[in-house]
């Protein structure tokens, strides 16, 4: 470091800054850096910013209450004059009321006003709509152009657009079904020679349909007044693109439309799968700025509660949860939360159910509402009038309340990425949230064979296989006996952590000591060796379960001979003897694997890599 830099933060590292806005999360530790050069600071900035550890810098920026901060491990390349800078940081504070930076945010802002492709990569709640908000706005001496924002929903816009006219940002949006005196309106405001807007937000349905739109912009891209393409919700090109949302997988030409400008990637769910289709298929450059921030949110608590054959055993059980621990207090203390189902009829009955017999403020969100009462619902969740929307799968995307205090799970979700997203928006203005998944065996069968509320229908049997595979790490998730945000996260992670979370339930129960169950888990082999490799058959779970209980039922009287030789010494109920096979699935002793048609098939036992090594007495399985 600078001899001249580290003698003044020397100086003042006994000093102390908190000037943090109330959109922005508060930093551990500041240090003062008042009375340092900014030419100084821009010179030194990328050595200082090198330090790999220690705490965040705020420098002071004229006026003085406007404060950069500047995390260390961060790199900032400004190449702008230092007066640019101040006008940046003054235009965060006057028109967006935000007085620091989050992490990242300040990289991801300075590589879009210097005209590069950029990927964020966000958790959700962390600020990736800023990043190009701030540079859209930025307008100063020759950057007056438009930046042209792709949004899956038009509840997402509609939400963006009230906020960014709440600031008197210059924005204009395009989407089917809107009304004809404000389409007039944002159409002569784009055909305005003389002032371009600052935001264009327009959904992807909307802008290939429109010739007139296209036709626009590509005469602002001839006068060098179209800045930027952003796509929100990068991942529905990889993800959902092909079967939710056709027109997003096409935004995949927009780099052969517009050659020249710049585009935007956002998203808070990626794997690196994922990133690679977003990169590939958006064409970024090679030189791209890739930003990010941890994916742990780690406000949230974990946990799944063992769902009854009885449904009203679940509504009861969550409308316990909410008059006790997320009681409404009113509208500023409204303990808001969601309720997530996978059919629409689920969520009007659940919503009947705790409204009429617990008198809990609910309302439904789905797309068999009118638009008219889902845009009421929403209105009224947002400001604490109605303290619960249970909805589909439908809800959420975009979605900006930061005090949600739970997601409930009425069924288990399809992947870990929907849960992660779904339990995300929770918990963002960073104080206590939770996130709760009722489970049961049978759900299991369930989310495989019917389609949820949205879902395609088209090659279905193409998609089989990856639905398994996610599934099994949502059943591997409810079902482990270790930590549950290492098994969420280890979807974006190469390797899965195995130190305790300390927020999630089974990091928060008391540990009883372990139970050797290896002559369980013996028995279990035992009975896969006879029928599949012996009698060359295949068992389903459930009949597995059954043979080890000792059911008589007669779904399982092929397998009644094998009772006496098989059942468990140990009298357990068949929904314990599932839990086991589970677990020994979980600890590779067994493998599940799929066989039939999506809509019938089921999932059948093999031996894992596990099981010779517990036969031969090497290795011990404890539970």
């Amino acid at each position: 470091m600078d001899p001249q830099l580290s003698a003044s933060t020397s100086q003042l590292v006994q000093g102390s800054s908190h000037a943090i806005s109330e959109s922005q999360p508060r930093a551990d530790e500041d240090i003062d850096l008042t009375g340092l050069d900014p030419e100084l600071w821009r010179a030194d900035v990328s050595r200082y910013s090198s330090v790999d550890s220690g705490p965040v810098i705020t420098m002071p920026v004229t006026p003085p209450a406007l404060t950069l901060k500047l995390h260390r491990g961060e790199e900032i390349d400004w190449d702008m004059p230092i007066s640019h800078y101040k006008e940046l940081i003054a235009l965060s504070h006057e028109t967006f009321g935000i007085k620091a930076f989050r992490p990242q945010q300040l990289k991801a802002i300075g590589a879009a006003i210097r005209g590069k492709d950029v990927f964020v990569l966000f958790p959700t709640g962390a600020g990736k709509s800023f990043c190009f908000q701030l540079a859209a706005t930025f307008q100063i001496g020759d950057r007056k152009g438009l930046t042209v924002v792709f949004t899956p929903l038009q509840s997402l816009l509609e939400d963006q657009m009230r906020y960014l006219l709440g600031k008197r940002v210059a924005a204009i949006c395009f989407f089917g079904g809107q009304e004809a005196s404000y389409h007039k309106f944002c159409r002569g405001r784009l055909e305005d020679p003389n002032h371009t807007p600052s935001l264009l937000y327009v959904t992807p349905e909307y802008f290939f349909k429109s010739n007139w739109l296209q036709d626009n912009l590509h005469r602002l891209d001839s006068k060098d007044r179209l800045s930027r393409f952003v796509v929100d919700e990068a991942h529905l090109i990889s993800t959902w693109g092909k079967t939710f949302r056709p027109d997003y997988d096409r935004l995949c030409s927009i780099r052969d439309m517009f050659p020249q400008t710049p585009i935007t990637a956002l998203t808070a769910t990626a794997t690196k799968g994922i990133l690679a289709d977003i990169t590939t298929g958006l064409k970024l450059e090679p030189d791209y700025t890739f930003v990010s921030t941890p994916l742990n949110r780690p406000n949230i608590k974990y946990s799944i509660r063992e769902k009854s054959t009885t449904p009203d055993t679940v509504l009861y059980d969550m409308a316990r949860l909410i008059l006790t621990k997320y009681k409404w207090v009113s509208r500023r203390n409204a303990n808001s939360g969601i309720i997530y189902c996978r059919k629409k009829a689920h969520c009007e009955e659940i919503a009947q159910v705790l409204e009429c017999y617990f008198r809990i403020r609910i309302q439904c969100y789905h797309h068999g509402m009118p638009d008219r009462l889902r845009a009421e619902a929403l209105a009224a969740w947002q400001v604490g009038e109605i303290q619960v929307i249970v909805a589909t799968v439908a809800f959420g995307m975009g979605i900006n309340k930061a005090d949600v205090r739970f997601v409930f799970h009425h069924t288990m979700p399809k992947s870990l990425l929907q849960l992660y997203q779904e339990s995300g928006r929770a918990g963002r203005d960073g104080l206590p949230a939770e996130s709760v998944v009722y489970y049961s065996n049978a759900d299991l069968r369930w989310c495989l064979t019917r389609r949820e509320d949205g879902d395609s229908i088209d090659n279905a049997e193409a998609n089989t296989k990856l639905m398994v595979k996610d599934m099994e790490a949502v059943r591997e998730y409810c079902t482990t006996a270790g930590c549950r945000r290492h098994i969420l996260l280890s979807v974006f992670e190469d390797e899965r952590r195995v130190d305790p979370c300390g927020n999630c339930d089974n990091c928060l129960n008391t540990r009883v000591p372990e139970t050797d169950i290896t002559g369980d888990a013996i028995h279990v082999i035992r009975l896969i060796e006879k029928v599949a490799l012996v009698n060359k058959q295949r068992i389903p779970v459930f009949k597995a379960a059954g043979v080890l209980s000792g059911s008589k039922s007669m779904e399982i009287a092929e397998f009644h001979h094998l009772i006496p030789q098989h059942r468990l010494p140990r009298r357990i109920t068949n929904e314990a003897c599932k839990s086991l096979i589970h677990f020994l699935v979980n600890e590779k002793v067994l493998e599940q694997y799929s066989y039939g048609p999506p809509d019938r098939f089921h999932w059948y036992l093999q031996l894992g890599p596990r099981a010779d090594a517990v036969l031969e007495g090497t290795y011990r399985v404890m539970r």
